[in-house]
Order: C-alpha cells, then sequence, then structure tokens
C-alpha cells in the first residue's frame, strides 16, 4: 500500500470564503449605523438590498421562490434602517437596533425549522410594520393613507408566506397569507383615524400579534394531530382577552390623523 503526503495542502478556500461572508454579513450592521449617521440613508437603503444579490446568483427560474424566501430578511433590514434614521440624535438607541439586526443575522435568520419559522415571520412583520407607521411621523416623508395600507398588506402576505412556509399544508399555506394580508390591510383602514400606540408600540402592531400568534399555533397543532377542544377554546379566549388587553390600555387619547 502506497502512502502519499500532500507537502503543500491546499487551503480550503470555501471555508474562507464563507468566514468572509459571515464577517461581512455581521459588519453590515454598523455600516449602515455609520452611514445612517452621515445623513445617507437612502445609500443605507440600497446597501441592505445589495446584501442580497445572491438571491439572483441562480437560473432565472428560481428567482421568484428565492426572492420569497429573502423578503422577510429584506423587511427586517429596512426596517432597523429606518430606525436608526428615526433615532438618529440617540446614537446608544442606534447601536441598540445594531445589536438587534446582529442577533437577527447571526442567529434568528439561519435557522431553517418550522418553530423558527414562525418566529421569523413574526418579527419581520412586527419590526416591518412599526416602521411603516413611524414612517408617518415625518411629514416629509409621510405615507399616505392608501400607501399606508398597502405596505402593511404587503409586508403582512410575505411575513405569512414565510410563517407557514415549514408547515406541511399546502392548501394552507396558499389560502392563510391572502386572509391575513387582506385582515391586517382592513385592519389598518379602520386604525387609520388615529395614531394609537401601546407605550411605544403601536396598536395595529400588538392586535396582530395576539391575533396571528394563537391562529398560527392553532393550526400547528392540528397539522400534528396536537390539538384538542380544550386546547381550542384555551387558544381562542387567549386571543380574545389579548385583544381586550391591548384595546382597554391603548391611548385613545392619541392624535388623530
Amino acid at each position: 500500500m502506497k502512502l502519499r503526503f500532500n507537502l503543500q495542502k491546499r487551503p480550503n478556500f470555501n471555508s474562507l470564503t464563507a468566514s468572509l461572508q459571515w464577517l461581512l454579513k455581521l459588519g453590515l450592521p454598523l455600516v449602515l449605523l455609520w452611514v445612517v449617521n452621515l445623513g445617507l440613508t437612502s445609500v443605507a437603503i440600497a446597501l441592505v438590498i445589495l446584501a442580497k444579490w445572491r438571491v439572483l446568483a441562480v437560473k432565472r427560474h428560481w428567482w421568484w421562490s428565492r426572492i420569497r424566501a429573502n423578503v422577510v430578511d429584506v423587511f427586517v433590514g429596512l426596517s432597523i434602517v429606518g430606525f436608526m434614521d428615526y433615532a438618529t440624535n440617540n446614537l446608544k438607541l442606534q447601536f441598540a437596533w445594531a445589536g438587534v439586526y446582529i442577533l437577527w443575522l447571526a442567529f434568528i435568520k439561519p435557522t431553517s425549522s418550522a418553530s423558527w419559522k414562525i418566529t421569523q415571520g413574526l418579527v419581520g412583520q412586527t419590526l416591518a410594520v412599526s416602521a411603516l407607521i413611524y414612517s408617518t411621523q415625518y411629514p416629509q416623508q409621510a405615507w399616505g393613507p392608501i400607501w399606508l395600507v398597502i405596505g402593511v398588506w404587503v409586508v403582512s402576505y410575505f411575513s405569512a408566506r414565510h410563517t407557514v412556509g415549514g408547515l406541511k399544508a399546502s392548501a394552507f399555506k396558499t389560502s392563510w397569507p391572502i386572509v391575513w394580508g387582506l385582515f391586517s390591510a382592513q385592519l389598518t383602514v379602520v386604525l387609520l383615524h388615529w395614531q394609537l400606540w401601546l407605550w411605544f408600540i403601536p396598536q395595529l402592531v400588538m392586535l396582530q400579534l395576539v391575533i396571528n400568534l394563537p391562529t398560527i399555533a392553532g393550526f400547528k397543532l392540528q397539522l400534528e394531530d396536537k390539538l384538542r377542544p380544550a386546547t381550542k377554546t384555551q387558544l381562542i379566549g387567549l386571543a380574545v382577552a389579548m385583544v381586550i388587553l391591548v384595546l382597554l390600555l391603548s391611548d385613545w387619547q392619541s392624535r388623530v390623523i
């Protein structure tokens, strides 16, 4: 048996490339922080979008599926940029948002299990809808009512698609995003008459969470054949109780649009 020794061991370029990609990815939040503080928010937005160039580095017939799989990540990045811009005079808060983005990129986004997909969808929806509502605080950048409704519908639809992406039910995965997007848009129309807040969280976002989370949990348990009548009653009761609590705690004296 002949033994061959490779005295000139080649470096593992795959691991080096992966390490470089991770370094660039985790450095992106700090770059965005620097760019936003330079007053170049539009450049920060472009960087978030350009960071997803690998989405299109496949054959064309895979583009749409890849875009759908990564759109929630883009929502989170754009939302972080918006929150950094909103907190221009508060450097500590800006660093906190950069930390949130690093947490998303390093721990939340890379996972692919059903439970984590639900978490990713809810986080993306919460941040993106909040950023849309916060954008109405800028008179020079204010979204008109129609565009705000459309924005909430788009965010809710794609976030719902991502949320149910790990569930094994094709009919549910097709119908639920449509239903949830339309419901969120209608809820936005109803709440457009007030800027309602639960402390610093928009009331619309809280209502979406307390309705969406028990619903998704119920469907997940049903698909796993673990949903019992008592559990269903508890989930419905929890959702109703949380909706009532959000309505009672909201500041109904807030600004009228």
